[in-house]
């Protein structure tokens, strides 16, 4: 970054910048884009390991939130910034007013052996998450067979149910994702201008 930030206005949280990742798990290829929070520039290594997520949780008082905190709210932040290849978390602890008095730097990395130096068994595994994925993105190529873009395909997995319910839908409003002005222009073969 060769300016500094702009701090005279409020925040825009509506501004984004992603990455577009390419990547294998097992023998699926993903194609996805993650937000990236911050850059920093004393990291003189190629993108992504320069990449920065910054998160708030409320500052931690007594052993019941920080294994709270552990068990359920690392979890959330290493499967974020572990599949964009985000290296570090920055987090800063909020007091009650939402003031924040103190940072954390944790590394991705060593963000599972925290769960499992916790508790007995570990309150999450890394390996199991994405073993978890590469079974759920294979039982989706089963069922998901139909390329049709008025489709989809919804998944439902309620814990501690063992199995992924999943139906369906045919020009389903509320789950479409494509606008209806975009399908009726591809199916009539509009042209581009």
């Amino acid at each position: 970054m060769d300016r500094q930030p702009d701090s005279s206005g409020p925040v825009n949280n509506k501004e984004a910048y992603c990455s577009v990742i390419q990547t294998r798990l097992g023998s699926h290829t993903l194609l996805f884009a993650g937000e990236v929070d911050a850059l920093d520039p004393s990291v003189k290594e190629t993108k992504p390991s320069c990449y920065v997520e910054l998160k708030t949780s409320r500052q931690i008082d007594h052993p019941g939130q920080e294994r709270n905190f552990i068990k359920f709210k690392l979890i959330k932040w290493w499967a974020q910034s572990f599949l964009v290849g985000i290296p570090r978390i920055i987090c800063g602890y909020r007091d009650d007013y939402g003031t924040v008095n103190s940072l954390e730097t944790f590394l991705v990395s060593q963000m599972p052996k925290m769960a499992a130096q916790y508790s007995n068994p570990p309150a999450w595994s890394g390996t199991a998450c994405m073993n978890f994925c590469d079974r759920f993105l294979s039982f989706i190529k089963t069922v998901a067979t139909e390329d049709n873009p008025r489709v989809v395909y919804k998944f439902e997995w309620t814990p501690p149910a063992a199995e992924v319910h999943w139906e369906k839908l045919v020009d389903s409003s509320s789950y479409s994702f494509l606008p209806r002005w975009f399908l009726d222009d591809m199916e009539g073969g509009a042209e581009c201008s």
